[in-house]
């Protein structure tokens, strides 16, 4: 292999790279309690928001609306991806929070880690 080409290749690949940064590109925004009910208010209108539950890492939410719906927002690169939960939910908990199946294959299964507060008053809630 010529060394050339593979100084060159590298030399490429960070340019590619410091680019990207410069851009913002890859970037994950944490996902804001005030997002997650916009998102929802959008999709589920003309309902209220009652309450918003969001996971402690910040990139899925549960949101509550004043007609029983209940929605999921997670964060799909920059943009936000939501399915509307249908009876019988299928939210389980676990050790670390809560485990939340939309039913949907293409969204896939989300896992939000809550305190313990937290999941107290989503359990109330359901």
């Amino acid at each position: 292999m010529n060394w050339l080409l593979l100084g060159g290749s590298l030399v490429a690949i960070i340019a590619l790279a410091a680019t990207a940064h410069l851009l913002g590109l890859g970037k994950r925004e944490p996902l804001t309690s005030d997002e997650a009910a916009e998102r929802a208010r959008f999709e589920l209108a003309p309902a209220s928001v009652v309450e918003t539950f969001v996971g402690d890492d910040a990139m899925a939410a549960l949101v509550r609306m004043d007609d029983g719906r209940l929605l999921l927002v997670r964060r799909h690169g920059n943009a936000l991806a939501s399915r509307l939960l249908t009876p019988p939910l299928a939210i389980r908990e676990t050790a670390a929070g809560v485990v939340v199946d939309p039913a949907d294959p293409m969204f896939g299964t989300v896992a939000m880690p809550l305190d313990m507060s937290t999941r107290d008053r989503l359990r109330r809630l359901l």
